[in-house]
């Protein structure tokens, strides 16, 4: 076959795609190693013919295989995808492999997704609990692709994967309502940053990262994750009169429940939302509340009857008093802290920290009981409510308790800074109310704490 001499240039997609076929036999061009596509390989051009007017088209390569030249074929259709495949084909015949072999052996020897998935589970060392929500998004994943090995994962086969769960969720809640939707679709974004961990891990291993030299499709994992639906968020509601005292019976009844079941920390959650009640506490400040003073410590106990939060959420100080009844049950939980050596004030055995997680498998259960929706923040926005309608408590008192920002209003209409005496007095009216709405006298109120417990809780008098 008739060929011109080589001719050197530097590949780039749209030099490639500019260059017009010979006249006849074929043109080939010699790539110019730069930064990206530092291996040398070639661009081969055939004549043109009726079935193909540009040109047959080949990326291919030549090197010395057991001291005998060999030329192949990169089975690649864009510039990128040949790069790939030349560094890899010249990591092949350092090894004195020929490429195809060595492909074969790759897609032979790859994992599946799932046993991608297993390994990556026994070399982390994960809580119980993350790997039983890892499997349950793992079996969200549609079989076909779970089985697939990993080197054969594409941005469209990623794609194609979402938009099969997509239709599964919208198939099986086709006739519910939208929470239930809303549900699906955010499981099918929790199994896609799965995924993607997996993948991560697998590019960062030494005996899986040739499998998943391709990248592109972590971007696709990323933009995947944006789903618009419309949904409004739910607003923070305080629970209101009618239904206080079903709510506080039900955080009772749910820790003697478990208490009769044999928890050995059937009060923690119970004492916990109690605090967050009477204090108006964020979950996050409350949880991580420790004994001492520290510094960097999120919240801390600072002397007998007080509790400081050093940055809010509006980015000042918040020191505040407890009343009689938060006062007691700190200082109950302090003395079980104390016995296991922990520094937070909510000691929880179950977690690594120490320092109580999201108590979201009991708020489920305090929901049925009560046949109420609520979460730890409507406690806050109950706390908001009943301060905002004592009217011991002004509106510059209710936002120094509460940590909200102090609005230049207070100021402008006169309001003096309220003393700490003032303060104190205010917190233990909004408990007293608190307290009086949920159907309880103060008496009683605490013997139900105190129901069956060797730590009694103690309310000093005046």
């Amino acid at each position: 076959m008739e060929r011109t001499k080589s001719i050197t240039m530097r590949f780039t997609e749209a030099a490639l795609r500019n260059l017009k076929p010979p006249a006849s036999g074929r043109q080939v061009y010699q790539h110019v190693p730069h930064r990206g596509l530092d291996v040398r390989f070639s661009y081969t051009i055939f004549k043109a013919t009726g079935n193909q007017p540009t040109g047959k088209r080949s990326f291919t390569m030549q090197r010395r295989l057991h001291t005998t030249p060999t030329k192949i074929v990169l089975p690649a259709s864009t510039l990128e995808e040949a790069g790939k495949l030349a560094r890899e084909a010249h990591n092949f015949f350092l090894q004195d492999i020929h490429p195809y072999e060595g492909w074969q052996r790759k897609e032979k020897n790859a994992p599946t997704f799932s046993e991608l998935f297993d390994v990556y589970l026994e070399e982390r060392d994960l809580r119980p609990k993350t790997v039983e929500h890892y499997k349950t998004c793992l079996n969200l994943m549609p079989k076909k692709y779970r089985n697939t090995k990993i080197n054969l994962f594409t941005d469209a086969t990623i794609l194609n994967m979402y938009n099969q769960r997509m239709r599964d969720v919208q198939e099986a809640f086709k006739n519910r309502n939208t929470p239930k939707t809303w549900d699906g679709i955010t499981s099918t974004k929790t199994m896609m940053r799965v995924a993607k961990a997996i993948f991560k891990f697998a590019r960062n291993h030494p005996d899986y990262k040739h499998f998943v030299e391709k990248e592109d499709f972590f971007g696709v994992l990323d933009t995947v994750k944006k789903v618009k639906i419309n949904k409004t968020k739910r607003k923070h509601n305080p629970v209101m009169k009618t239904d206080l005292p079903a709510l506080v019976e039900a955080i009772f009844k749910d820790a003697e429940i478990r208490e009769v079941q044999g928890a050995k920390h059937a009060s923690l959650i119970r004492d916990f939302l109690f605090y967050c009640l009477f204090t108006g506490l964020r979950l996050s400040n409350a949880r991580s509340m420790e004994l001492t003073p520290r510094d960097g410590a999120e919240a801390y106990i600072s002397g007998k009857n007080k509790f400081v939060v050093p940055v809010s959420k509006s980015g000042r100080e918040l020191a505040c008093p407890l009343s009689d009844i938060a006062v007691a049950i700190k200082d109950r939980r302090a003395i079980i802290s104390k016995e296991h050596n922990s520094k937070y004030l909510f000691y929880s055995p179950y977690s690594k920290t120490k320092c109580l997680n999201n108590p979201n498998s009991t708020i489920k259960r305090i929901k049925a009981l009560c046949n109420l929706n609520f979460s730890t923040h409507d406690l806050r926005a109950t706390y908001i409510h009943y301060a905002k309608r004592h009217s011991s408590v002004s509106d510059y008192m209710q936002h120094s308790l509460t940590g909200h920002t102090i609005l230049q209003r207070f100021v402008d209409e006169g309001y003096d800074k309220p003393e700490p005496d003032d303060l104190a007095q205010a917190q233990q009216n909004i408990t007293d109310s608190i307290i009086e709405c949920s159907g309880f006298t103060k008496k009683q109120f605490l013997a139900r704490l105190n129901k069956g417990k060797k730590t009694k809780l103690k309310v000093a008098t005046a």
